[in-house]
């Protein structure tokens, strides 16, 4: 079996966080890991492209995560403050040798992604056999590399405010309740939609949950986990 770079997408209050465990080639628990008769993970170069997804009239946006080494980091993150629909494309790159690479071949070397635009044998950066790649988004699917893509989504802000709202109430005696009909209809949308977002989830139906989500930022289910308050 050929490898198979395996990754997790995870959400905390304020981050998330791509992973690498695709872990060390075993020929009967993990054949798709890193080292022989794979490529080892150090052969490779390791780059992830985040992006906020959007459904309906609002667009994908990519997103610059915190800085990384590409030669030996596992885990890259990206400082959040909104809920939603998240996806990463790692992109596993094999890292140049001396050789001879034909047209449209993607390799890694010396801090940057190249695609040969012809046949060469040129070290790359060295000519113009060469292009450096600026947009990784280009290479997507690229068959000289392995893409690796996951979708999840997150209510993680709106589950703290709806948390709080609740508790506020128990403070003021309400038993988890409101004694104010349009506002006890308000917290049990946003505890339908928080529901909703998690079996989406959990589903793999990504799309659903982002729409989830856009109906808790149109109730004000939005946590500000900097200022500890509500946007």
């Amino acid at each position: 079996m050929a490898l198979i770079p395996v990754i997790t997408v995870t959400f905390s209050n304020t981050e998330v966080i791509v992973t690498d465990v695709t872990g060390d080639y075993n020929v009967s628990t993990n054949p798709g890991g890193y080292g022989a008769p794979n490529p080892a993970f150090n052969t490779l170069a390791h780059y992830v492209v985040l992006k906020k997804k959007g459904v309906g009239d609002t667009q994908d946006a990519t997103l610059v995560l915190d800085t990384y080494n590409p030669l030996v980091s596992t885990s890259f993150t990206y400082q959040r403050t909104i809920d939603g629909w998240y996806e990463a494309t790692k992109l596993t790159i094999p890292i140049w040798s001396a050789g001879s690479y034909a047209n449209g071949i993607v390799k890694y070397y010396n801090g940057t992604v190249y695609k040969a635009n012809q046949t060469t044998s040129s070290t790359p950066g060295a000519d113009a056999t060469w292009d450096a790649v600026t947009d990784l988004t280009t290479i997507f699917g690229n068959t000289s590399i392995y893409t690796t893509i996951l979708g999840r989504s997150t209510a993680f802000n709106a589950d703290t405010y709806w948390s709080k709202q609740i508790a506020a109430n128990s403070i003021k005696g309400l038993c988890a309740t409101s004694i104010d009909d349009k506002q006890r209809k308000r917290l049990q949308d946003i505890k339908d939609l928080i529901q909703g977002e998690l079996v989406a989830d959990q589903y793999g139906d990504n799309e659903n949950a982002e729409w989830c989500v856009q109906g808790l930022i149109l109730l004000g289910a939005v946590w500000n986990f900097e200022d500890n308050e509500q946007f």
